[in-house]
C-alpha cells in the first residue's frame, strides 16, 4: 500500500521593515497622501502608514463594510 505525502504549507516569510519601505513605491505613497489629505482628520500628510493613518483606514473600511 502506497502512503499518501501531505506536505503542509510554509508559512512566508514576513520581510524585514527596511525589505517593505523598498517595495512601497511612488504610486503607493501618492495614494496613501491622496488618503491623508481627504480624510482631513488631522493626519500628517507625509505618504507614511503609521498608527493614525491605519485607524483611518479601519474606520472608513469598516463604514463601507459595516
Amino acid at each position: 500500500m502506497r502512503r499518501l505525502r501531505i506536505r503542509r504549507p510554509q508559512p512566508a516569510r514576513l520581510p524585514a521593515v527596511h525589505d517593505v519601505r523598498q517595495a512601497v513605491g511612488p504610486i503607493t505613497e501618492s495614494t496613501v497622501k491622496q488618503f491623508q489629505s481627504w480624510y482631513d482628520h488631522g493626519l500628517a500628510v507625509d505618504g507614511k502608514v503609521g498608527v493614525q493613518t491605519w485607524a483611518a483606514l479601519r474606520e472608513v473600511a469598516d463604514g463601507i463594510h459595516g
